[in-house]
């Protein structure tokens, strides 16, 4: 086990949140208005555009027989093969650490693979959308589209860009201070998640679909070194303290983020107090302490959350049974 007797009070009442409920509150320094801008801005750009019609999601995935491969390559995508005319979600999808930036949508992508090739992915993925924005997100795009012949981006990708800026800023701002207190047990955090590793990290806005499905997402570690969950517009989130126990439901300030450990750590730091904290989200009709679904995305939107990941340098994407076996 590290040396946890010399901390500050700080560093030793995180180090101790961490260990006793599975994660620590933190003030995010994000004003509702931003998360509110953010979700709206991309309930306009989900709502306005397609998805690929089901033939060009078939052309750009991989052409596996094994099908436990394919559900785990759903993120590999050919990008050359789209040469749909209409402009379409996934065209602001790039490569990206860990996972593509910009638009995702497993669950389409599942239902594209049945309408196009029969095939039926097991298990199912969740009803829902994400978007990953990082700051080099929007020069990807334009590259690609300058390269692939897709003609002019949409002016809702910009003005979501434009949303995402602020959040990401203090998002950073927030790991710097998170990754100060883990110092205190790990010195050589700082090599480890870096500066440029932490601007390069992506924000994630989900937008969950309406569902009478009792869970939205399934109980999992994340591969991040740190997670934020800086705001989510309804209860839901459940986290268990500790590897053996119960899953409980997270209830906090609309002013604090939750802060919790991913596998990266343990990985590292072997032996480390802060371990990967599992979690889940289940179906709850209650809001949030002070959010609401803004009313240009109540049609598309039945809960949102936005979400920061500390990636590390060198980041490796571990295998999806690794992370969601848990």
């Amino acid at each position: 086990m590290a040396e946890i007797r010399q901390l500050t009070m700080d560093a030793r009442y995180f180090t101790d949140e961490i260990v006793n409920r599975g994660f620590a509150e933190i003030v995010h320094g994000i004003r509702a208005e931003e998360f509110d801008t953010v979700v709206s801005a991309y309930a306009r750009l989900t709502s306005g555009h397609p998805d690929p019609e089901p033939g060009t999601m078939d052309a750009m995935l991989p052409k596996y027989d094994d099908l436990v491969l394919l559900g785990k390559s759903l993120d590999v995508l050919d990008r050359s093969a789209d040469k749909q005319k209409i402009w379409h979600k996934y065209r602001t999808n790039v490569e990206g650490i860990g996972k593509p930036d910009g638009y995702s949508n497993r669950y389409f992508q599942e239902h594209a693979l049945r309408e196009s090739r029969g095939v039926i992915l097991n298990p199912p993925e969740d009803n829902k959308e994400f978007y990953h924005f990082t700051p080099g997100l929007y020069a990807k795009m334009v590259q690609n589209h300058e390269m692939f012949g897709w003609g002019p981006i949409p002016s809702e990708v910009a003005a979501l860009n434009n949303a995402f800026g602020p959040i990401h800023k203090k998002a950073t701002e927030l790991m710097i201070k998170v990754c100060g207190l883990i110092e205190e047990t790990h010195p050589e955090i700082n090599s480890f998640v870096t500066l440029e590793a932490l601007r390069t990290s992506p924000i994630r806005l989900l937008f969950y679909h309406r569902s009478d499905a009792p869970q939205l997402g399934a109980k999992h570690v994340d591969k991040s070194a740190v997670t934020a969950q800086l705001a989510e517009s309804h209860r839901g989130l459940r986290i268990a303290p500790g590897a053996n126990a119960d899953l409980v439901e997270v209830d906090r300030d609309s002013t604090m983020a939750a802060i919790f450990p991913g596998t990266a750590l343990e990985d590292k730091f072997p032996g480390t107090p802060f371990q990967p904290t599992s979690h889940d989200i289940v179906s709850a009709n209650v809001l949030n302490e002070g959010r609401r679904i803004p009313p240009d995305a109540e049609a598309v939107c039945a809960r949102w959350a936005i979400i920061s990941f500390a990636n590390y340098v060198n980041f490796v994407n571990p295998d999806k049974s690794l992370t969601h076996a848990v």
